[in-house]
């Protein structure tokens, strides 16, 4: 299958077509598919975008005691396109959410482990019954703990995803950095959902060209040739970007 640009309308219907989702309601936790009957706000990992009826199918949402846990959006399937690009071998990531990113990763078949630390065990039973039968399933191990920041300690693995985190890019996901490699032996990369975005920022400024891999300069040249005149939005302070760089390059 030739690989599609992750900011097109085919990408986000192949990666929905995979994830296959289920409509579900128990235990406070109910996925449902909406459609798009109006024109509506829905960003790509770098830029404002609107979307209208017919524009997209039915977008899955998640939620969890009536408030939103996670809905697969273009930005959700483009923020974790170099994870899932990249990695091989054995895989950490923590924050299950519907599930999309551990099936995709244990999709490949250079993956051999798929470890998944999630606090909720509810969600934890709705995606192993909604995707019950995929033999993604035998190569991912979960582990419901309380705190991840705890739980994932002691680990040798090849590749971290870390997506514990309900907004881009929050204070705590730089502190994690430090953290999670200080305590585990991660041989190959330690990454974080949105990291790409405050890099793009960077080199917006002229700061770290070096820092982008040749994976994230794929995700910028693919973002520009789907639309070249919308440019990435700017959210991130100097202080913030500069304890971004700090942090990747002592990895």
């Amino acid at each position: 299958m030739a690989e599609l640009n992750p900011f097109t309308v085919e990408y986000f219907n192949q990666e929905l077509a995979f994830y296959c989702p289920k409509p579900y309601e128990k235990n406070g936790l109910k996925l449902e598919l909406k459609l798009i009957t109006g024109c509506a706000r829905m960003d790509d990992f770098f830029s404002v975008r609107l979307v209208g009826p017919g524009d997209l199918t039915a977008i899955p949402i998640l939620s969890l005691d009536g408030h939103l846990w996670m809905s697969i959006t273009p930005m959700e399937l483009q923020s974790a396109w170099v994870a899932i690009r990249r990695f091989s071998g054995h895989v950490v990531t923590a924050g299950l959410g519907m599930g999309y990113i551990a099936l995709r990763l244990a999709a490949k078949e250079d993956i051999t482990k798929v470890m998944v630390y999630e606090r909720d065990e509810r969600v934890v039973e709705f995606f192993l019954e909604t995707q019950a039968g995929r033999p993604e399933l035998d190569k991912i191990d979960i582990i419901q703990c309380e705190d991840a920041r705890t739980a994932f300690k002691g680990v040798d693995c090849d590749w971290v995803f870390m997506d514990l985190y309900d907004t881009l890019l929050p204070n705590e996901a730089i502190e994690d950095v430090a953290l999670f490699t200080g305590q585990n032996t991660i041989r190959q990369e330690y990454r974080f959902w949105g990291q790409e975005k405050a890099l793009l920022e960077l080199v917006r400024n002229q700061e770290v060209w070096p820092l982008i891999d040749d994976d994230e300069e794929d995700l910028i040249q693919y973002f520009m040739q789907s639309d070249g005149s919308r440019m990435y939005q700017v959210v991130y302070d100097t202080a913030y970007c500069e304890s971004v760089a700090e942090q990747l390059q002592r990895i």
